[in-house]
Order: structure tokens, then C-alpha cells, then sequence
């Protein structure tokens, strides 16, 4: 089942995003955590959540997780301001 908002389209069963109907290349954790985020929606998800999510059992910087947003942000149009 393929999830809409804005511009976007999201098939979670084949990882698949859509902006504008062209498909938007990103990374697994990327998809991961737009899965994550629109699993718990409307609820947000803390940070520690969200590592645990993306990087079980596993040390990261924090600089990992604001790659993985920033890409993702990127991905889904999202204007920084």
C-alpha cells in the first residue's frame, strides 16, 4: 500500500519513493527511517529511538544520524528555512 503526502509518494513494500512522480534514490537507512517515521506517526520519535532503529547494538556518531535527516530532507524536498 503506497502512502501519499505532499509531492511524495512512499511504497514501503518496495521501498520505493516517489517525489513529483519521478523516483528518488536514497540510501537503506534513508528508507529506514521514513519507515520509522511514518510507522509512528503522529507521535515523534526520540533521538535515542531512532538510533536504536537505525544502528541496533551498534556505536555511531551523531553526525551519522544528521546525514541520514539530511538526506532524507533532501530526498522528500524539504526547504532547511
Amino acid at each position: 500500500m503506497s502512502l501519499h503526502f505532499g509531492d511524495c509518494t512512499f511504497d514501503p513494500g518496495a521501498r520505493e519513493l516517489r517525489r513529483g512522480g519521478r523516483r528518488i534514490e536514497v540510501s537503506p537507512k534513508a528508507t529506514d527511517l521514513l519507515i520509522a517515521l511514518l510507522e509512528a506517526r503522529p507521535r515523534a520519535i526520540r533521538r535515542a529511538e531512532i538510533h536504536d532503529l537505525l544502528w541496533p547494538r551498534t556505536f555511531v556518531s551523531e553526525a551519522s544520524l544528521r546525514q541520514v535527516v539530511m538526506e532524507l530532507s533532501r530526498a522528500l524536498g524539504d526547504d532547511p528555512s
